[in-house]
């Protein structure tokens, strides 16, 4: 088997039960981006069966082809129906989030209910506060009020608290109309950082937690260091050639690489195809026979070079051995931090060629 993708559902499932231990209320999975690339056909019904009766995901097409395989599930999509896609929510028994006035009054003649997403702070999606005096009254169904928080990775921000108070106040004024609204908040920060779950129990709302991220095994707080949850993937590539090379030999595209010394090189059959980033060129590393052993050269298309010399002193690098990219040696927080960007662009940017093997399904 070429470079491929281990997932263990049972870690992914252990990351549920963490989170849902963390937050106030119930606990929704964020599947949007197939997943954040790991396959919301698998990872959906292993968090359904693992408890999980709520989803998000951001787009239709996503919430269709979630629904074939979670039938029973609400399924929200964040984006909201554009026009000519009301049919297909009804058909499908998708949730909308109404984002905007117009959305709001095209869903109000369906009798469906919605969830309603007002913008606290990230002036992103979402009605502003002002406009909530002009919402559609009438036929319209709120069930749950939604927003987002900015800067809940940074723990103790006072901008958190704001969001909280001003979505709270939110929540009080459209109860008095839909009294069966609950309330939607935290995200994967604001569920593991905990600095709001006291004030959302004190407030006695009946709140929906969304976590995306740290279901995958990503720690979503900036000053948290201690990650408390499973590695859930694993990117491991294979040797596919070992090469000598004696000392001053430039490696790979532009010669970027070169050692003083003889070096022992292993070539592994992934690249930026496969979503290893081109940023990585130098400075990226690979756990390869008991040794983290550094990139060699620029990262290509298909291939990376790896420095083994020191692994080689130890055990036999040989053609067909595999190697973490990332995993439990090498934290997806730390390949996202030394390509200057996050865990979720690094899960999403995962190239559709790597194979996805499922391990320790709770489903079949």
């Amino acid at each position: 088997m070429r470079s491929h993708l281990d997932i263990d559902l049972a870690a992914l499932t252990q990351n549920f039960h963490i989170l849902q231990a963390e937050c106030p209320g119930s606990l929704a999975a964020v599947v949007k981006a197939n997943a954040y690339g790991l396959g919301a056909a698998q990872v959906g019904p292993q968090l359904a069966a693992a408890g999980c009766r709520e989803f998000f995901v951001a787009i239709l097409a996503e919430g269709i082809a979630l629904r074939e395989v979670l039938p029973d599930s609400i399924i929200y999509v964040l984006a909201g129906p554009a026009a000519d896609e009301r049919p297909a929510y009804l058909r499908h028994n998708l949730t909308p989030v109404l984002n905007t006035l117009n959305q709001c009054r095209a869903w109000q003649s369906t009798g469906r209910p919605a969830a309603l997403h007002v913008d606290t702070g990230m002036q992103r999606l979402g009605l502003a506060p002002a406009e909530v005096d002009a919402l559609p009254l009438g036929g319209l169904r709120i069930d749950l009020l939604l927003s987002h928080l900015a800067r809940a990775d940074e723990v103790g921000h006072p901008a958190t608290l704001a969001q909280w108070h001003a979505i709270e106040a939110m929540h009080v004024r459209l109860a008095a109309i839909f009294p069966e609204l609950r309330l939607s908040l935290t995200n994967s920060p604001g569920v593991l950082g905990g600095e709001l779950a006291e004030l959302i129990d004190a407030a006695g709302v009946n709140h929906l937690g969304r976590t995306g991220v740290a279901l995958y095994g990503s720690n979503p707080l900036q000053t948290v260091h201690v990650n408390p949850l499973q590695t859930v993937v694993t990117l491991l590539a294979k040797v596919q050639q070992v090469r000598q090379i004696p000392a001053n030999t430039p490696v790979g595209y532009g010669g970027t690489y070169q050692a003083q010394t003889p070096r022992v090189l292993a070539v592994l059959d992934v690249g930026y195809a496969d979503g290893v980033p081109r940023l990585l060129s130098n400075q990226g590393q690979a756990y390869l026979a008991g040794k983290t052993c550094n990139f060699a050269g620029r990262v290509s298309m298909d291939l990376v070079t790896l420095d083994v010399t020191a692994a080689a002193e130890v055990h036999a690098i040989e053609e067909g051995m595999a190697a973490e990219i990332f995993g439990a040696h090498i934290s997806i927080d730390q390949v996202a931090e030394q390509a200057g960007t996050i865990a979720y662009e690094i899960l999403t940017g995962l190239g559709q060629r790597l194979e996805r093997c499922y391990l320790n399904p709770l489903v079949a």
